[in-house]
C-alpha cells in the first residue's frame, strides 16, 4: 500500500537525521547547562575497598533500531510540499550538494542515507509562505484525485484548520511503519498532538524549524563580570534560573549611556527583547498550560489563572518599572545587544547564527523557571515552525505488501 511506503520512507527521514546529526555524546563540563537544570553529579572516596562493576551503557542514538524492514522502490520520487521559504527549501533538501558546511551536510547526508536504502527520490514542492498555502495545495490535490505529495509540511498555526479536514491520515492508526514512541519524535510532541488517540499532524528530529525557533536567552558575561554576578551556568544547573532572579537583574544592571535621563536601547540594559512572541514563551517556561488532555485523551482547560495573572504583573513590573527592563515591539534590544550594552537578550536558538561577529563572551540559557519548586525548564517553539501531515490522497497500494 502507497499509505504504507509513504510512512515508511517517513519513519526513515527522521531517523535519519537524529543519526547524521547527533553524536550520542553528553558533555558533564559545569559549564554547559542542561534542560532540566540537573547537573551532572561525580563522588570521590579516598579509597575503594572493591572496584564496582562498570554501569550499562546508555544506547546511543545509532544503535536503536527503526524496525523498517529492507525495500526497493525502483526510483520512486516521494515529493515533500512545504513553504517557499529558504530555510524551510533547505530543511527539505531536495537540491543540496556538499559543501562542508555541517549543518548543510546533515541535511545531505540525511536524504542520501534514505534514497540509497530505498531507492527513492526526495523532491520538493514550495507554495507561498502564508500559513494556508501548504493545506490550500493539499485540498487541491486531493479534491483531484492526484497523490502528487507524500508529505505536506503544514504551519502549526494552521492545525485548528488541518485536524477536522478530513484531508489528513491518522498517524495512529493509518501509518503502520510509524512508531511514536521511537526516541525521534520530539519531546511530548505525540501526546500534545493528539486528541481521543488520534493525531493527524507530528513533529520529529526531521523538524529543525522547531530546532531554529526554541525559545532562548542570551547572557552577556562580560557584563556579568563587570557586575560581578555569579556563573549564570552554576545559577541554571542550580535550579535557581527563576523569574524573581531575573527581575534582581533587572534591577541590578543599568547605565544611563547617553546621559540623557531616561531608559531606552541606547543604555546599559538588564533584560530586552520584543512583546510578542519572545513574551509567549514565558508562559510555556513558566509552565501555565492552557489545557491538558483529560483521561479519555480529551484537551481540557487547567489554565491557572493566579499564576497566571502573578506571571503577567511581574513581567510588566521588570519590563516597565525595573531600572534595567524595556520591551516595545519587534527586534527589540537587538541593538543594544549587538553593541554590547545588553546583560539578556531574549529570542529564539536561530538568533545565534548571527552572533558571528560579537565582541564579547555569551551564553546560551534555557528561559527562567516561574520558581525554585518548577521541577524543570520548559522551552517551547515559536509558531511558524511546521508539522508533518500526510495527505489521504496517496495511492499506489499495490507496491507494498
Amino acid at each position: 500500500m502507497f499509505m504504507k511506503k509513504t510512512a515508511f520512507i517517513l519513519a526513515g527521514l527522521i531517523l535519519a537525521l537524529s543519526v547524521t546529526s547527533c553524536s550520542g555524546t553528553e558533555s558533564t563540563d559545569s559549564g554547559n547547562a542542561v534542560g532540566n537544570g540537573v547537573q551532572a553529579e561525580t563522588q570521590e572516596s579516598d579509597a575503594l575497598e572493591e572496584t564496582a562493576a562498570p554501569e550499562e551503557a546508555e544506547p546511543t542514538r545509532e544503535s536503536i533500531s527503526d524496525d523498517l524492514p529492507e525495500r526497493n522502490y525502483d526510483g520512486y520520487d516521494f515529493c515533500i510540499v512545504t513553504r517557499g521559504r529558504d530555510d524551510f527549501i533547505k530543511d527539505i533538501g531536495a537540491d543540496l550538494e556538499l559543501t562542508g558546511d555541517v549543518v548543510n551536510d546533515a541535511y545531505y547526508n540525511r536524504n542520501i542515507a534514505v534514497m540509497d536504502r530505498f531507492n527513492i527520490n526526495i523532491t520538493g514542492e514550495y507554495v507561498d509562505q502564508n500559513n494556508v498555502a501548504v493545506h490550500t495545495a493539499v485540498e487541491a490535490t486531493v479534491m483531484a484525485g492526484d497523490d502528487a505529495y507524500g508529505m505536506a509540511v503544514n504551519q502549526c498555526t494552521n492545525m485548528a484548520a488541518v485536524g477536522p479536514s478530513g484531508l489528513y491520515l491518522d498517524w495512529y492508526t493509518q501509518l503502520p511503519y510509524v512508531n511514536l514512541k521511537k526516541p525521534w519524535y520530539i519531546g511530548n510532541a505525540a501526546d500534545v498532538l493528539s486528541v481521543h488517540g488520534h493525531a493527524y499532524a507530528m513533529a520529529g528530529e526531521w523538524n529543525m524549524d522547531i530546532m531554529r525557533f526554541t525559545s532562548a536567552f542570551f547572557y552577556n558575561r562580560n557584563i556579568a563580570t563587570d557586575y560581578d554576578l555569579e556563573n549564570i551556568y552554576t545559577v541554571v544547573n542550580e535550579g535557581r534560573w527563576t523569574l524573581d532572579y531575573l527581575m534582581t537583574l533587572a534591577d541590578t544592571v543599568y547605565e544611563d549611556l547617553n546621559a540623557d535621563g531616561k531608559k531606552d536601547f541606547s543604555d546599559r540594559l538588564a533584560v530586552a527583547g520584543d512583546p510578542y512572541d519572545h513574551a509567549i514563551f514565558y508562559q510555556y517556561a513558566f509552565d501555565i498550560p492552557i489545557a491538558r488532555q483529560d483521561t479519555d485523551g480529551f484537551p481540557t482547560i487547567v489554565l491557572d489563572q493566579e499564576k497566571a495573572h502573578d506571571s503577567v504583573v511581574k513581567l510588566n513590573t521588570m519590563y516597565w518599572d525595573s531600572i534595567g527592563g524595556k520591551t516595545q515591539d519587534w527586534g527589540s534590544g537587538a541593538e543594544t545587544w549587538f553593541a554590547g550594552n545588553l546583560l539578556c537578550l531574549t529570542g529564539t536558538i536561530s538568533d545565534a547564527a548571527g552572533f558571528g561577529n560579537i565582541e564579547f563572551d555569551y551564553a546560551i540559557i534555557p528561559y527562567p523557571k516561574y520558581n525554585e519548586e518548577q521541577e524543570a525548564y520548559y522551552s517551547s517553539s515559536a509558531g511558524a515552525h511546521g508539522l508533518e501531515t500526510i495527505p489521504i490522497s496517496v495511492a499506489d497500494r499495490e507496491k507494498c505488501p
